[in-house]
């Protein structure tokens, strides 16, 4: 009885499928609208103040000129 070594095959297609949905993948630009909406959400959802600022700058969407304004 023979015995084959297995080798790990990936087909051709999948190098360039992969490189097909990288490349279809496009970021829209995010309205301010758009920001406001996503950071009166995450304010709903927090427990307190220290954990909004916390999502919103995890998140990207702490304005930090606006909450030293604010205080």
């Amino acid at each position: 009885m023979t015995t084959k070594t297995r080798t790990a095959r990936a087909p051709k297609g999948a190098e360039t499928r992969r490189e097909a949905l990288l490349s279809d993948f496009a970021l829209t630009p995010v309205s301010d609208e758009e920001r406001f909406a996503a950071a009166l959400a995450v304010c709903q959802r927090a427990t307190d103040a220290s954990d909004a600022r916390e999502l919103l700058d995890a998140l990207g969407l702490l304005d930090v000129a606006i909450v030293r304004g604010a205080a």
